[in-house]
């Protein structure tokens, strides 16, 4: 007779225990690959974040009035980021004074590059409203003046603009639009919020939770390290973030530039 041979039991046994090895030892490496996929996704996550940041806020600086940046701290040690960026930009032409019926004193200024700017947005509604007129001062102040929809006219290929009274002791050379909506700041929460102030509104940058703002600081470039400075025209920033597994910190110098 045909005698029939399989496995025995014991080696039944020892392919089980040999394929419960492989597969415990596949499982891991698949989950150790899966942690550092993670890990690797979220340092990726929180790098674009911290550069977005520091984009956005070199960005906005680059745009803002010269002198008129302002840095301080919050009751937490946080650092606070001020400073004022103009609806628009005009360059001055030539500035007249006219002594009849009433003395006044205007500036033509040429229309401004890549904007819709014209006299409706004076006293018009909206965030694009212009309200306000200033020009720098040798001291670093802004001398303003509110601006009415009367004080804007055209005048052949230029806009004239009247800045009787407008407290200056130099030749205008530019003159910045602006409104209540001009004022921006940058705060953080003590939970890691970033938060952008915009005239009365406020934006909370990082809403979703996953990347925080763990540190923000601000410093005048002379490494004073005033508690309070104002009138700067550029500024050291170190950014710290983090998620719950990752770390990053960044330096950076911001600068407000602003040249037509």
């Amino acid at each position: 007779m045909r005698r029939y041979s399989g496995f025995t039991l014991i080696e039944i046994v020892v392919v089980m225990v040999i394929m419960g090895i492989t597969v415990v030892s596949v499982a891991g490496f698949v989950s150790q690959g899966a942690l550092l996929m993670a890990e690797a996704s979220a340092r990726v996550t929180l790098a674009q974040f911290t550069r977005n940041i520091t984009e956005r806020i070199s960005r906005e600086m680059a745009g803002s009035i010269p002198y008129q940046t302002a840095v301080s701290r919050d009751e937490n040690g946080n650092g606070v980021l001020s400073f004022r960026e103009p609806l628009y930009v005009l360059r001055v032409y030539r500035v007249t004074e006219e002594s009849s019926p009433e003395s006044k004193k205007y500036a033509y200024v040429y229309p401004s590059s890549g904007t819709d700017f014209a006299c409706n947005r004076i006293a018009s509604s909206g965030q694009d409203r212009v309200s306000l007129l200033g020009v720098i001062r040798s001291n670093g102040n802004l001398a303003e003046k509110k601006l009415f929809s009367g004080d804007c006219a055209v005048s052949g290929n230029l806009i004239r603009l009247d800045v009787t009274g407008l407290d200056t002791d130099l030749g205008l050379d530019r003159v910045y639009l602006m409104n209540d909506w001009s004022r921006v700041s940058y705060t953080i929460s003590t939970d890691g919020y970033l938060f952008y102030h915009r005239g009365s509104s406020v934006t909370v940058i990082n809403a979703d939770g996953r990347n925080k703002v763990k540190k923000m600081f601000f410093e005048a470039p002379d490494g004073s390290g005033q508690q309070t400075a104002s009138h700067l025209n550029s500024v050291f920033m170190a950014l710290f973030t983090e998620t719950d597994t990752e770390t990053m910190s960044v330096e950076q110098l911001l600068e407000a530039e602003n040249v037509l």
